[in-house]
């Protein structure tokens, strides 16, 4: 693991990957195009191709609210329970910081 910003230019300093544009999004939090490649200084249309395969691979989801306007949203990660070792994503409603992770099959509580 490297200890650089994700959230800043590509570990060379060059273009960014798709992988450094997946690490720098937080999951829940819609992006557009322009805000991830102003974030990289990365061109439009090399973001758009980037976003484009992780959506493509289901890393984050592409939401089209308007035409002409793409959010992207990185999908939250997935957990395993220990119980019955089923896997699955938590998606809050409303999150906060007394969430609790149960499990829908079995409904044991599953850590963080």
């Amino acid at each position: 693991m490297t200890d650089r910003d994700p959230t800043r230019l590509a570990a060379d300093g060059d273009e960014p990957s798709a992988d450094d544009i997946y690490d720098a999004m937080e999951p829940f939090v819609p992006y557009t195009t322009d805000e991830i490649a102003d974030r990289f200084q990365a061109s439009t249309g090399l973001t758009w191709t980037l976003l484009r395969d992780l959506a493509a691979a289901d890393r984050i989801r592409k939401k089209e609210p308007e035409p002409n306007l793409r959010l992207w949203i990185r999908e939250p990660p997935a957990n395993q329970c220990p119980i019955c070792d089923s896997v699955f994503q938590v998606r809050f409603l409303r999150p906060g910081p007394g969430a609790v992770h149960v499990c829908p099959r079995c409904s044991a509580r599953v850590d963080r």
